[in-house]
């Protein structure tokens, strides 16, 4: 699986997301980050989904440039999920 904090989703001429169109993506930001705005995760989520219907996210409120809790929380019950879908 493929676990995002705090990121964006870059795109280029070309760019072929195709290739993780079955791997499990979660992508975790904080709603007050000051760094990269957390729509970009939103974006993110929303381009990925168009061809991957395994994406997951979350916003944490009151968490600026950084990985709160909450996030780990959540990214790691995914990863368990993940773990225990290929058992």
């Amino acid at each position: 699986c493929i676990i995002g904090f705090s990121g964006a989703l870059i795109q280029t001429e070309g760019s072929d997301f195709n290739s993780i169109s079955q791997v499990p993506v979660f992508l975790a930001h904080g709603k007050s980050d000051n760094i990269v705005n957390f729509n970009e995760t939103i974006k993110a989520f929303k381009k990925l989904s168009e061809i991957n219907n395994n994406v997951e996210h979350y916003i944490e409120d009151n968490l600026s440039h950084s990985i709160g809790n909450e996030g780990i929380v959540n990214a790691v019950s995914f990863i368990n999920t993940c773990i225990k879908k290929k058992i």
